[in-house]
């Protein structure tokens, strides 16, 4: 127990003492719930359930989901990635990723599904009952229900014109109004009205903006009907309907160790506030094709703010949400049953922005073309200068300007770099918010759902030993979830236009050639600029013949799959160029990528070069439209066996449906099944519609029985114990992978096992009710960003616990509750997976490379101490430490496009095993050391394009290389074999799959716990009401890896609550201060993609927060 426990236990007796001591017994109130659609006390019920009434709302300020995080032991609340909020019930939180996607708790109101997301925004306003069942509650609920349900109950209207009206003032601006009141409109219909504003300022300053973020705003409003039909039939008619536009964070900051390779070092905790670095992101990495940067780290001097108080952020996150919510409660009372119809349809529409870096970045854009174009100026006007004022000739006015420009340059002869020639860009996004200038990652949240639901359940009430439970249910939801992640290189590389150095090829602009404005754009537009401006603007191309024979199948190279020589197509007129190899030849830039979109065109395919990219392209898209549906069929059957002895079982079958369609596309160069338009269509975006829906719909169904058996038995009148067996089901479905294809998951399932005690003793002074359970997961719906996707991991882990609720009464005016979670919860023996952000499994990083031909000498040398020669000693050291063989440092003779007396001369061919002869049959090969190999990569055309966006680390457990922010091992670098055809690198670490058995699950804790101290007291003609609460919660893991980077510390939090009533009860006045030591704890939190870098993203708990409230009934 830690010195701050003990020092307030022992505040307990001085507490109680104070109040005074009476020891006349007060009796623990009995609670009914009716989540388990047949009303029962808490006490009867063979399951975990916790009931809030509407008095314990008001006494705990307990207004939405995050305040029940901080005092029920074992409920979370988390933000998913991407989108929308999670909660959790003992810890079990569903952290899957998408549309196609459930949570592993259910929320309800008034017993009907709503969206957990909506659920922890619209808050607790008008509420008679909150009710919380712990563990699977698959016969009852069905689909979605593994880790239990929250079910919250409105307050029904009356038949009166009483009402309330509650004013909530306290620090950071925070108000909160809520009004209600009954109408008495006929003798058979009662109206209720309910309303609530709740507004507070933000507690975090940007100090970019200048503005306090992470406020709240929303207005909520409730109309409920009662229409009594007939003595036995009521009619409730509820319409809900919520709406939020404020500036709150999905996460409160972010936490990275500053790494150019990684980004952020994944086995350290790393620094608040701080942005991965920009060369380990794909912003950084692809920025040079983009020409927005130069090499360099956009935050090398960005302002890293150290108090979690504060950020430094591009722009002010913003949120706004919609939910529209009406629910139809038709009740049949017969003799001995009573039947009750329900449905109900909601629409949701969600918008959520954000700084996906979370910093401002210190350094403008660059660019290498705008450099040499500036600097060719400066050089153009400068020799003619030196010539005409200084005399000097040609040569010697050249080598003056060299000798200055080597230096740095001076006043006269300026030199334009990386520090001297940086530039902003505004760009736009397809969210709200507009267009701005901005650097890093932007990412938006675009989600439109509505869902429909009926249920029919008739619930008997026999005299005998025998009841029933039992209902039909149907749910359908259409959900569409489009996530946007926006670099500022992608963005830049929809269209040349968008860039600044395009302005160097506007219309009438000196000898450069006319680019702009002609709708120029796209991967492949940029990777054939940047090589053209890498030459100085003077390489000449050839237009190759498609047609042409391929030389290692004697095939056409127009389809392999046709089997048909070039020859034949002309003869079957199916060949219009003829089987020349080069159709022209020496064509300028312009004239090149004219005619090569030409000859596209002229084919029937979308044009390479003039091809403006949609908006929606400039970045990462997932978009996720999904149909699910769920039909059931459920009972529950409850039989005495005895007058103290209960039998329950309880059946559900379950059929559940998907149709999923899910795009995933970084740009228009990731997802090979990308069709270009110059406008986004989704259903379009892999060519027509049937191949569109032949390579992104996914349509699934799974059919599911989930069972209940209980007995419970009363010891006595007071005391009742039961042990319980019973099963739970989430469907499977499908998210898109980093490479755009359906990742199909299977369906998670759960069983259950519980003992429990309830029981109220010492004459109903005390109440103890004790669960222990251990529940076994089979194929656990968990995320992991891989790559530039969000997919779902199935894994298996048991959860074993022990909790209690505890309230016992010292006087008749003082009572304590003690309430506790142990748990624990480990992924089983045998379930590993791999870890994108460490692929090799290291613990090091020793060097860092960048390999290229410029470090090489004129005499084809590899210049001392630069990063190709280190690289290749070691590389030579590892192969000479492992036993590695030289023949892993071949490579197919054809890949290298060399003649092999070029490559003897490069000392490319050390072994001798280079063949012209064999070269088309693919047997010959080159290379056998790591300095040829490197040559031979240096030396390569197709290498050549690729390597200055690639880089090599030597860590603890080997080579690695990271490609557009993605961290690649062996394994990863054949599944991505089709873009580095030209450079093979089969020297790579090896993949590691990480061991995670016996690990604890993530976001679970080993103990949670709260003691409340309550006391009444009789003040000024009324009833004070005093409480003093200390939780804790448990250290826990957001992370399957357990990395530093999602550490979460212990927490402890201290609350105190008042409320003062009058004796006539008109009115109330109350007071709370809620987290009174001001500890700003670490809340939980979770990585992120490994092409930002890997940052992890941090929420942290509200500061200290006091206020007073006033309460007016009438």
């Amino acid at each position: 127990m830690s010195l701050r426990i003990t020092k307030y236990l022992l505040l307990l007796p001085l507490t109680i003492s104070l109040f005074g001591i009476n020891l006349v017994a007060q009796e623990i109130e009995e609670v009914i719930v009716t989540s388990t659609k047949k009303a029962a006390s808490v006490q009867d019920l063979a399951l975990s359930v916790q009931a809030l009434t509407s008095t314990d709302l008001v006494e705990a300020q307990i207004t939405e989901t995050e305040d029940m995080a901080e005092l029920i032991p074992g409920f979370i609340q988390s933000p998913g990635i991407g989108s929308g909020t999670n909660v959790g019930i003992r810890c079990l939180i569903g952290t899957a990723v998408g549309a196609n996607t459930t949570a592993s708790v259910q929320s309800h109101i008034n017993g009907l599904q709503v969206n957990s997301s909506v659920f922890t925004t619209i808050g607790f306003f008008d509420s008679s009952q909150i009710e919380i069942l712990s563990g699977p509650q698959g016969t009852l609920f069905g689909r979605n229900a593994t880790g239990g349900i929250i079910n919250v109950t409105t307050t029904a209207p009356e038949h009166n014109f009483e009402g309330s009206m509650k004013f909530d003032i306290g620090q950071g601006g925070q108000t909160r109004m809520t009004y209600a009141q009954n109408f008495d409109l006929t003798d058979k219909l009662a109206a209720r009205i309910a309303v609530q504003s709740y507004e507070k300022d933000g507690q975090i300053y940007n100090i970019h903006t200048e503005n306090n973020i992470d406020n709240r705003s929303t207005e909520d409003y409730r109309i409920s009907l009662n229409y009594a039909i007939n003595d036995t039939t009521e009619l409730d008619i509820i319409h809900q309907s919520h709406k939020a536009d404020d500036n709150r964070s999905h996460f409160t900051a972010n936490r990275c160790e500053r790494d150019p390779f990684y980004g952020c070092l994944p086995w350290e905790e790393g620094q608040l506030n701080t942005p991965g670095f920009t060369s380990g992101s794909v912003d950084g990495l692809f920025g040079i094709l983009a020409q927005t940067n130069n090499n360099n780290d956009d935050f090398a001097n960005s302002i890293y703010p150290s108090s979690i108080d504060e950020v430094n952020r591009d722009f002010d996150p913003h949120t706004k949400q919609t939910f529209d919510l009406t629910q139809i409660i038709l009740t049949k009372q017969f003799d001995n049953f009573e039947l009750k119809v329900k449905a109900s349809t909601s629409d949701r529409e969600y918008l959520r922005t954000g700084d996906v870096d979370g910093s401002v970045a210190s350094e403008g854009a660059t660019s290498a073309v705008i450099n040499a174009i500036m600097n060719g100026g400066v050089e153009a006007a400068t020799i003619p200068a030196l010539m005409s004022g200084f005399g000097l000739t040609q040569e010697e006015a050249q080598e003056a300007y060299d000798d200055a420009f080597e230096a740095g340059g001076t006043a006269t002869i300026p030199v334009f770099d990386n520090d001297n020639n940086q530039f902003d860009i505004a760009l736009g996004l397809p969210c709200m918010d507009g267009v701005g200038e901005w650097s890093g990652s932007f990412e938006c949240s675009d989600v439109v759902e509505t869902t429909d639901q009926v249920e029919i359940n008739l619930v008997s009430d026999f005299d005998g030993p025998l009841n029933f439970v039992a209902g039909l249910f149907a749910w359908e939801s259409n959900n569409h979830n489009t996530f946007y992640t926006h670099t500022q290189a992608y963005n830049v590389l929809r269209s040349f236009d968008l860039h600044p150095m395009s302005n160097y090829f506007a219309v009438g602009n000196g000898s450069l050639p006319e680019l702009q404005g002609q709708g120029y754009g796209g991967l492949a537009f940029y990777n054939q600029f940047v090589g053209w401006a890498g030459s100085g603007f003077i390489e000449t191309y050839d237009l190759e013949n498609p047609f042409y024979d391929d030389p290692e199948t004697g095939y056409s190279g127009i389809d392999p799959t046709l089997e048909a020589t070039c020859a034949q197509l002309t003869a079957a007129q199916q060949n219009p160029f003829g089987c020349d190899e080069i159709l022209q030849s020496n064509l300028d830039f312009v004239s090149y990528i004219t005619a090569a979109d030409a000859l596209l065109a002229q084919l029937g395919q979308p044009v390479a070069f003039k091809r403006t990219l949609p908006m929606e392209l400039g970045g990462l898209i997932q978009d996720n439209p999904v149909i699910q549906e769920s039909v059931a069929i459920y009972g529950n059957l409850f039989y005495d066996i005895s007058d103290d002895t209960k039998l329950t079982i309880g059946y559900r079958a379950n059929d559940d449906k998907y149709d999923d369609y899910s795009v995933n596309a970084l740009g228009d160069g990731t997802n090979p099944d990308y069709v270009y338009s110059p406008v986004y269509d989704l259903y379009t975006f892999g060519g027509t519609v049937e191949e569109s829906d032949a390579e992104f719909r996914t349509k699934g169904s799974d059919t599911a029985e989930t069972f209940k058996l209980a007995i419970q038995h009363n010891l006595n009148d007071d005391m009742m114990v039961y042990a319980s067996v019973s099963t739970g089901n989430k469907p499977g479905g499908s998210t898109p992978d980093q490479y755009g294809n359906p990742s199909v998951f299977a369906p998670e399932t759960v069983d259950s096992f519980e003992f429990g005690l309830r029981s109220i003793l010492m004459d109903g002074r005390l109440l103890m009710n004790l669960t222990a359970f251990s529940m076994e997961f089979q194929d656990a719906h968990t995320s992991q960003v891989v790559g530039s996707a969000a997919i779902t991991n199935s894994l298996d882990y048991t959860h074993n616990g022990f909790e209690g609720q505890m309230k016992f009464f010292v006087t008749e005016a003082t009572s304590i509750d003690f309430n506790f979670l142990a748990l624990d919860s480990t992924i089983d023996e045998g379930e590993s997976l791999f870890n994108p952000l460490n692929p090799n499994g290291a613990t090091q990083i020793l060097d860092v490379y960048r390999i290229g031909p410029d470090d090489y000498d004129a005499d084809g040398d590899v210049i001392e101490g630069s990063d190709t020669a280190r690289w290749i000693a070691a590389l030579q050291a590892q192969y000479a430490a492992t036993g590695g063989l030289s023949q892993d440092l071949l490579v197919n003779q054809p890949a290298t496009g060399l003649p092999c007396a070029t490559a003897t001369f490069l000392g490319m061919n050390e072994l001798g095993l280079c063949s012209d002869a064999l070269a088309a049959s693919g047997n010959s090969f080159i290379g056998g050391t790591a300095a040829s190999y490197a040559a031979l990569l240096t030396g390569n055309e197709d290498a050549q394009g690729l390597l200055p966006f690639l880089m090599f680390a030597l860590t603890d457990t080997g080579i690695i290389a990271n490609y557009q922010g993605r961290n690649l091992s062996a394994g990863r670098w054949v599944a991505d074999s089709d873009t580095f055809a030209g450079l093979p690198l089969p020297w790579l670490a090896a993949d590691y799959l990480v061991p995670l058995g016996g690990t604890r699950t993530p976001f679970t804790s080993e103990l949670d716990y709260n003691i409340a101290v309550n006391n009444s007291m009789a003040v000024m003609s009324g009833m004070l009401d005093l409480k003093l609460t200390y939780s804790h919660k448990g250290d826990s893991n957001g992370d399957l890896f357990e990395s530093p980077l999602t550490y979460t510390p212990d927490q402890d939090y201290l609350d105190l609550y008042g409320n003062w009533t009058p004796n006539d009860g008109d009115y109330y006045v109350g007071f709370y201060v809620k987290n009174l030591e001001d500890s700003r704890n670490l809340a939980g939190s979770r990585t992120t993609s490994e092409m930002v870098g890997g940052p992890a993203n941090l929420y942290f708990t509200q500061p200290r927060t006091a206020g007073v409230t006033f309460g007016l009934n009438f």
